[in-house]
């Protein structure tokens, strides 16, 4: 017996066998459940379609980190390496369009740095708050957990162990929707594509809205562009 090689992982975590690398992973449920869920996953990536004025190789890029989410219906914990990927495709988009618009050059020998990329975009107009059409989901997002901590003091004021209440009468304040929320992303997402390239045990299926922030940014790099051409 070789002990160089453990054998207790859950199989889940494991290399998949060649019979089993189509399956899904047991965290995804099983039959209609587990369907359900795959074509929810192809449904979402298959909305963000980047313009065709983004170069090619970001489309590519952008279509990977695609592929990674909708593969991680088999393997659970491919959730985070497309994160990661599309955050890696977001940097690439912002050297792509620096390089493009002479604000660095491809031979520099220092690079900058992801957060400041997105700053000087921000600086630039590259990007703007105005065109962040995730606003409003974020915003509602916001308004949900407020709601959430609210409901939770209210029901250990009142000793109850469950409320009910209509999530559809849950809206984004003024206030919600004021909020710069790009600059607040610029701030967040190099903290968590840092937080994967130095490795880490954090396991969340909800990276979805990464995609959708870093879809829509890179939308409005090359729609800058093209509206100069």
């Amino acid at each position: 017996m070789n002990t160089n090689e453990p054998n207790d992982l859950d199989p889940a975590e494991a290399l998949r066998s060649p019979e089993r690398i189509g399956l899904p992973d047991p965290r995804m449920g099983s039959g209609a459940r587990a369907l359900e869920r795959l074509v929810g996953h192809h449904q979402a990536m298959s909305a963000l379609l980047l313009g065709a004025a983004v170069p090619e190789a970001v489309r590519v890029h952008f279509e990977t980190a695609k592929n990674l989410f909708l593969y991680s219906w088999c393997v659970y914990r491919f959730y985070m390496v497309a994160e990661q990927y599309a955050l890696t495709t977001l940097e690439f988009a912002l050297r792509s369009k620096f390089i493009a618009a002479g604000l660095m050059r491809a031979e520099d020998d220092r690079i900058p740095g992801f957060r400041h990329l997105l700053r000087v975009a921000q600086d630039k107009g590259l990007v703007t708050d105005a065109r962040f059409t995730p606003r409003e989901e974020a915003a509602s997002k916001l308004a949900h957990h407020r709601h959430s901590m609210e409901m939770i003091k209210k029901m250990e004021e009142l000793g109850l162990s469950e409320m009910n209440y209509d999530p559809s009468t849950i809206k984004p304040t003024a206030e919600d929707l004021a909020i710069n929320w790009l600059e607040r992303i610029a701030d967040s997402l190099p903290d968590t594509r840092n937080m994967h390239a130095h490795g880490t045990s954090t396991l969340y299926p909800t990276v979805l809205m990464t995609f959708v922030v870093v879809h829509n940014i890179i939308q409005q790099l090359f729609e800058i562009h093209d509206s100069s051409a």
